[in-house]
């Protein structure tokens, strides 16, 4: 199954959580874009795919041309998503 979700950091853990398939729409006019932020790190490795604009997610072939290459958690390192989360937010480990 795949959820889309706003890429808030609430819906973003609740679906890596739940180990499913994520796809994650950017507002980015929100508290000095922080949602791109925290999605495209998690992007970057693998966890979720973001998206810039929702009418992006009605364009031919881009939800699977969204997974590509994203394995959405069955293949990841759950010690990743921490590392990458402590990388973020300064935390020393």
């Amino acid at each position: 199954s795949i959820i889309i979700s706003h890429a808030g950091a609430g819906s973003i853990m609740e679906c890596l959580n739940l180990r499913k398939r994520c796809v994650v729409v950017i507002n980015d006019s929100l508290m000095d874009n922080h949602q791109w932020e925290l999605a495209s790190a998690l992007e970057s490795r693998g966890f979720l795919k973001c998206l810039a604009k929702p009418n992006l997610l009605i364009s031919s072939g881009v939800l699977a041309q969204a997974f590509e290459g994203v394995s959405f958690g069955e293949d990841r390192d759950e010690m990743g998503l921490v590392s990458t989360l402590d990388d973020m937010f300064g935390f020393a480990r």
